[in-house]
């Protein structure tokens, strides 16, 4: 599994920010740690909370709006087609989940 994806599910399994090192349980080295926040922040799955760190000095993570979509299948990140695998660009696309409406979002009755 790429590391991106390793740190979006531990951010959204743990409901909070945390900092770089607590996401980390040693699947990857130091440089590979910070290349996978990198791409997951560049996807959009996750945001640095703490202003003007750039997460190799303590930020602290947290997973966007985007990145609980991608964790409950609402999203998947795929590869233009036309890209044949020349570049790293990836680009969200909603699943057919994405439309039906969330748990607790429905109500029926005035109460």
């Amino acid at each position: 599994m790429s590391g991106w994806k390793i740190i979006t599910r531990k951010l959204y399994e743990a409901g909070k920010p945390m900092p770089a090192r607590k996401i980390d349980d040693g699947y990857c080295t130091y440089g590979g740690l910070f290349s996978a926040l990198r791409e997951a922040r560049d996807i959009g799955m996750i945001v640095n909370t703490l202003r003007g760190t750039n997460g190799h000095d303590g930020g602290r993570w947290a997973i966007t709006p985007m990145g609980i979509d991608w964790a409950e299948g609402r999203i998947e990140v795929c590869r233009p087609h036309w890209d044949r695998g020349l570049t790293r660009a990836r680009r969200p696309v909603a699943t057919w989940l994405k439309a039906l409406p969330r748990a607790g979002e429905i109500r029926l009755g005035q109460q």
